[in-house]
């Protein structure tokens, strides 16, 4: 046992991913399991097959009005309704995954994530005690909610690996690393288009970045937070202009 705990990171992430995989049929990725779900399956589905993001009541005759869409979360504006424009560049990736394997393709998208942000996890503890990496691996992959996030389709384990990897940037760039910066901007921007939360967590990082700069007047460290706060409110702006624009509104 003591000789496969000592096995390197890349061996525990591979065997995390195949207890995951194990583990898929017992859940059947072809069920949903919440509202979002539905919209974000229904979405992909549209897009991969009609190439549309507006898909028309299903029943139009019983509900003229429009008032009954089925789907609770979608998105309505002067060109019809699409069942998921929360965040568009999830829905462009479900449907990718969705011409590659269909749903299960979907959910292995989100198992992915899982083993990422777990691995993440690990190169994070490892910066207060090389001895946490693995337990901090098998803790996140198996005994956290992403274990059963991996198995959902909604975006939060990738929302969890570009928020990660945020915080990773950070702290390579306060060890002196400067190139870690454009890493770090990426990583909340494309968190931001996943997930509304990572915005948030963007915020977060931005102020304990500044607390770190102002402490140690490194200035470029503040000036690095102000462009991490600026990119996730360019891109929450950015993001509302793409779902207005999808739905025909101003």
């Amino acid at each position: 046992m003591k000789r496969l705990w000592a096995l390197p990171l890349w061996a525990h992430a591979l065997g995390l991913a195949v207890v995951l995989l194990v583990l898929t049929p017992v859940v059947d990725p072809q069920w949903s399991y919440s509202a979002d779900e539905g919209a974000a399956i229904t979405q992909a589905r549209t897009l991969a097959r009609d190439g549309e993001w507006i898909r028309p009541h299903p029943l139009p005759e019983v509900d003229p009005a429009g008032r009954l869409y089925p789907l609770e979360n979608a998105g309505g504006g002067p060109d019809g309704r699409a069942p998921f424009v929360h965040h568009p560049l999830y829905a462009l990736v479900l449907a990718g995954a969705d011409q590659i394997g269909g749903v299960t393709a979907m959910v292995l998208l989100s198992l992915a994530g899982t083993v990422t942000a777990a691995v993440l996890a690990a190169l994070l503890a490892r910066r207060l005690d090389r001895g946490l990496d693995r337990v901090s691996l098998w803790t996140a992959g198996v005994a956290s909610p992403l274990l059963f996030d991996g198995y959902l389709v909604i975006a939060h384990t990738l929302g969890a690996v570009c928020a990660a990897a945020a915080a990773l940037a950070a702290l390579a760039f306060l060890d002196g690393r400067r190139r870690w910066a454009p890493a770090l901007v990426v990583a909340v921007i494309v968190g931001v288009l996943l997930r509304t939360e990572v915005a948030v967590f963007g915020g977060a990082l931005a102020a304990a970045l500044v607390i770190a700069g102002w402490r140690h007047a490194r200035w470029a460290t503040v000036a690095l937070a102000g462009t991490t706060v600026a990119a996730a409110a360019a891109t929450r702006v950015g993001e509302a202009a793409w779902q207005a624009a999808i739905l025909g509104g101003g």
